[in-house]
């Protein structure tokens, strides 16, 4: 009698055990999901100003002006074209020209606007923007006009 009286306080043992195992483990689950959203917002924000965000953030804004000055360095040059081949609309060279033409006109503005874009969000990179690079920078850009500058210094 006293071998499953032993046994059942065993038996009792482990199913108290287990019992409060599970009962930890479920608790220290539901402090994550408690405490999941704070973490995630702090590492968010040490993520926003490390110094790797900031300087691909800062790079990036340099990076769509001068993709904007390159466009516009393309634009004077196939507007040209388009001038030199315009004798004769129906020509191959004039139809490139003028294609070419029209497609960097279109990457022009949407590095405008991409970049003009990213410069107002404030939280996201925006604050990051270096001062001497403008904002906003200007849409519809003309052939032999005032160029882009990236930077005064």
């Amino acid at each position: 009698m006293g071998t499953v009286k032993g046994i059942a306080i065993v038996i009792g043992t482990l199913i108290a055990v287990a019992i409060v195992t599970a009962g930890i483990f479920l608790a220290g689950q539901q402090i994550s999901r408690w405490v999941a959203p704070i973490k995630g917002e702090t590492e968010v924000i040490e993520y926003r100003h490390s110094a790797e965000n900031r300087i691909a953030k800062y790079n990036e804004f340099f990076s769509l002006c001068e993709s904007v000055q390159t466009m516009e360095a393309r634009i004077d040059v196939f507007t040209s074209d388009v001038e030199l081949y315009s004798e004769d609309i129906t020509s191959r060279a004039f139809t490139n020209a003028k294609t070419n033409l029209n497609a960097v006109t279109i990457g022009r503005e949407d590095a405008v606007n991409e970049y003009n874009q990213d410069a107002l969000r404030d939280y996201t990179g925006g604050e990051f923007r270096d001062l001497d690079l403008p904002h906003p920078l200007s849409n519809g850009y003309i052939a032999g006009g005032i160029k882009t500058l990236c930077a005064t210094s």
